[in-house]
């Protein structure tokens, strides 16, 4: 047996959750190939399979990019009974088309700096934050050299009905928000569609 055969069965030996709170980067490959895969099966009609290929990426709480930099700060969320579920620090940097180019860039501009630099943390995944049904507060402070139109916080109240089956999708700069974010509880990928306009 070789060496990678060997540490793929010893990881799926090991059934242990993580303890770990820091927030899974969305890699640009998971998140693109999602993608691609939801495009494909949407121009099919099955959004069922997307829902499904989708499913594999979102986490508790997920926060995507959409600006034309690369964002820093921190997020918090308190669930129902007052107590805070999450409290990390992020780093995510914008989404990018095809060709490399960030959003809003029409050339690039200083968020392609480096050309050939793949974009790898486009978004931050947080597993194990729903605690039960209710009501939750998210809260965002960006660094000050992330403010969007100025502003470096912002506070959001999401509904979640059924914390088993929802995701919180927390977005920064999108034109469909007023402020620094929008944050909003979806059941299926597809679902994110209602809310920010691609």
């Amino acid at each position: 047996m070789d060496r990678q055969a060997a540490a793929r069965e010893e990881s799926s030996s090991n059934t242990a959750p993580s303890t770990d709170r820091l927030g899974d980067r969305l890699s640009r490959r998971r998140l693109l190939a999602a993608g691609a895969s939801v495009a494909v099966v949407g121009t099919a009609g099955c959004a069922q399979v997307a829902n499904y290929i989708a499913g594999l990426v979102l986490e508790d709480v997920n926060l995507f990019n959409q600006t034309d930099r690369q964002l820093t700060g921190t997020i918090s969320v308190t669930d129902p009974a007052a107590e805070t579920v999450l409290d990390e620090s992020f780093e995510i940097q914008p989404e990018t088309d095809d060709e490399g180019e960030a959003n809003g860039s029409e050339d690039g501009g200083e968020a392609n700096e480096s050309e050939g630099t793949v974009d790898e943390e486009s978004g931050a995944t947080y597993a194990d934050v729903l605690t039960g049904a209710g009501e939750y507060t998210v809260s965002a402070t960006l660094d000050d050299d992330s403010a969007i139109e100025g502003e470096t916080t912002a506070e959001r109240s999401v509904d979640v009905a059924d914390p088993a089956a929802e995701h919180i999708v927390v977005v920064f700069g999108a034109d469909d928000f007023d402020g620094v974010m929008g944050a909003f509880a979806i059941e299926e990928f597809t679902d994110i569609g209602e809310h920010v306009e691609n």
